[in-house]
C-alpha cells in the first residue's frame, strides 16, 4: 500500500538551518577553490580576515570588488550586522568604502532569514571580483529521492526567479532533467536546455562546463550543487559559476577526508557540537516541548505532530540505535540545556534494542531530572513490557501507548510554547495513522521506480527494514 509522504507539512523541518546540520556544508570561497579544481570557471576572489588583507585583496582585484560575509547560511544580502550596519555582502570601489565596509562586518554576528536567533559569527570575509553581469540563471545539481538519481535543474534570472517560478508552478520555465548516473550530463540534456534558454553559441562551454560539475559531483559525494546564479558575463560573454553552494554527505567523510577537515565549526551551535561526540544528532528549534526520537524520518512525524496538535518543538534530537543509560542521560542533558524546555516527549521504535532495554535507560536517567515531566511512547519488540516499566517507575513518566495521545499529552504538559503559535498544517489523520502502524510498515521514505541504473537498487534498500 502507498504510504503519504511526510515532507511537504515539515516546513520547519526544511529551513536550511536545519537540512544543513544533516551534511557537510561549505563556505562560498571553499566551494570556490573546490570547483576551480575541476576547470569550472569562477570569479577570482581572495580570503581575508583583517581590514588590511581586505584593502590589499581589492586592489589586486582592480579597486573594484564584492566584499562577502562568510557564514553557513544564505541571505546575506538582506541580512543585517549586529551593529546595525547591513547588509552582509556591499559592492565597494574606493579606499575609504572598503575600509569601513571590512571593519564593521568583521569580528561581528550576522542574522538572516536562515541563521539560529543569535545570528553566525563573521570571522572572515571574502573578496570577489566584480563582474559585468549580464544574464543570470539558477543551476543546481541535487539528488531526486523519488527517482533515485541525480538531477539537473536550471531556470532564468537567479535564484530568486527560481524560487518564484516553483511557487508558480510554471514547469515550462525551467530545465529539470534527471541524470543517469554512468552517462552524466548528456548531449541531449545540453540540447534541451540551449534549446529553452538560446544558449546555443554557447553549447560548447555549456557542455564543458556541465559535464565538469557533474565530474564533481560524482567524484566528491555531494548531494547538492548550486550556482546562484550562473553569470554570462556582458562584455568577454563567458560563462561563470559565482555564489556557489555545496554540499557533501555525510556518509563520505572517511573517503572525503580533505574536505571534512574544511569544515568551520565556529559556524556550529555548541550544544550540537557536544552531541556529537557522543553519536547523536541534535538541531535546535523553536518550540518548548523536547523530543528524543531513533530516526529523522520518525523525528519528522514527531515534529508534525506536534504541530498539528498546536505545539512547538525545541529541539530534534536523533538518538538513533543507542539506548544506553549513559546516552539516555546526555540526550536529556542536552535537551534540558535549553532553558525553553519544559516537557520531554520519548517517541522510540525498538528494533534492534528491546523497548524494555530502553526503558530501563530512560529511567536510569530520568532520575536526575525528577522536575521535568517526560511522556514515553515506545513501539517495537517487548514494547508492552517497556511501557509497563516506565509506568510503574514511580518518576514523573507518562507512558503513553498511542501515538497521537502521546503527542496530546506532551502538548497539554507543556502549555503553551513561548514563540509565536504557528498556523497548523492541514489535518493530517494519515500521519499519526501511519506511525500508529510504523512497527509493520516500510520506512516513510521510499524511491520511485525510475529510468537510473542502479534506482531499482536503492529502491529495494529503501524498504528493507530501518537500522
Amino acid at each position: 500500500m502507498s504510504r503519504p509522504s511526510l515532507v511537504p507539512r515539515c516546513r520547519n523541518l526544511f529551513n536550511p538551518a536545519f537540512t544543513q546540520r544533516r551534511r557537510l556544508t561549505l563556505h562560498e570561497h571553499q566551494a570556490q577553490d573546490l570547483l576551480a579544481q575541476y576547470q569550472i570557471p569562477v570569479p577570482r576572489g581572495h580570503l581575508a580576515a583583517t581590514p588590511a588583507e581586505v584593502a590589499f585583496s581589492v586592489t589586486s582585484l582592480g579597486g573594484n570588488a564584492v566584499i562577502k560575509a562568510q557564514i553557513l547560511a544564505g541571505g546575506r544580502g538582506k541580512g543585517n550586522i549586529a551593529n546595525g550596519f547591513k547588509p552582509g555582502l556591499r559592492l565597494v570601489s574606493s579606499a575609504d568604502e572598503e575600509r569601513d565596509v571590512s571593519s564593521t562586518m568583521l569580528g561581528q554576528r550576522l542574522f538572516t532569514n536562515e541563521t539560529p536567533s543569535e545570528g553566525l559569527p563573521v570571522d572572515k570575509v571574502y573578496v570577489v571580483e566584480q563582474l559585468a553581469a549580464g544574464h543570470p540563471f539558477y543551476l543546481a545539481i541535487t539528488t531526486d529521492r523519488t527517482k533515485a538519481c541525480p538531477v539537473l535543474v536550471m531556470s532564468k534570472g537567479g535564484s530568486s526567479a527560481f524560487e518564484a517560478l516553483t511557487a508558480a508552478r510554471e514547469p515550462k520555465s525551467l530545465v529539470k532533467a534527471p541524470l543517469d548516473y554512468a552517462k552524466g550530463v548528456t548531449a541531449e540534456v545540453v540540447s534541451t536546455i540551449c534549446e529553452t534558454f538560446e544558449l546555443h553559441a554557447d553549447s560548447e562551454h555549456l557542455t564543458a562546463l556541465l559535464h565538469n560539475l557533474f565530474t564533481f559531483f560524482k567524484e566528491r559525494d555531494a548531494t547538492r550543487i548550486e550556482i546562484k546564479p550562473l553569470l554570462r558575463e556582458s562584455t568577454t560573454g563567458r560563462l561563470v559559476c559565482a555564489n556557489p553552494k555545496v554540499s557533501i554527505d555525510n556518509a563520505a567523510s572517511k573517503r572525503q577526508a580533505q574536505i571534512f577537515d574544511l569544515h568551520d565549526r565556529s559556524q556550529d551551535m555548541a550544544v550540537e557540537l557536544e552531541a556529537e561526540k557522543y553519536g547523536l544528532v541534535y538541531i535546535q528549534l523553536e518550540g518548548n516541548i523536547g523530543c528524543l526520537v531513533n530516526g529523522a524520518g520518525l523525528a519528522m512525524a514527531t515534529n508534525d505532530a506536534v504541530a498539528y496538535y498546536g505545539g512547538r518543538c525545541a529541539n530534534f534530537l536523533d538518538g538513533g540505535g543507542q539506548a544506553t543509560k549513559e546516552t539516555m542521560m546526555k540526550a536529556f542533558e542536552l535537551i534540558l540545556s535549553d532553558k525553553r524546555v519544559n516537557t520531554i516527549l520519548v517517541n522510540i521504535y525498538g528494533g534492534i534494542i528491546r523497548c524494555d532495554m530502553i526503558a530501563q535507560s530512560i529511567i536510569a536517567a530520568a532520575q536526575n531530572f525528577k522536575d521535568i515531566p517526560i511522556v514515553v511512547r515506545l513501539q517495537g519488540t517487548n514494547a508492552a513490557q517497556g511501557q509497563q516499566m516506565i509506568a510503574e517507575s514511580g518518576l514523573k513518566l507518562h507512558a503513553v501507548e498511542e501515538f497521537g495521545s502521546a503527542v496530546q499529552k506532551a502538548v497539554e504538559l507543556a502549555g503553551p510554547s513561548s514563540a509565536t503559535t504557528r498556523e497548523r498544517s492541514t489535518p493530517s489523520r494519515e500521519v499519526l495513522d501511519e506511525q500508529e502502524n510504523i512497527s509493520s510498515q516500510q520506512p516513510i521514505h521510499s524511491f520511485a521506480r525510475s529510468s537510473c541504473p542502479w534506482g531499482e537498487q536503492n529502491r529495494l534498500a529503501a524498504t528493507q527494514p530501518h537500522r
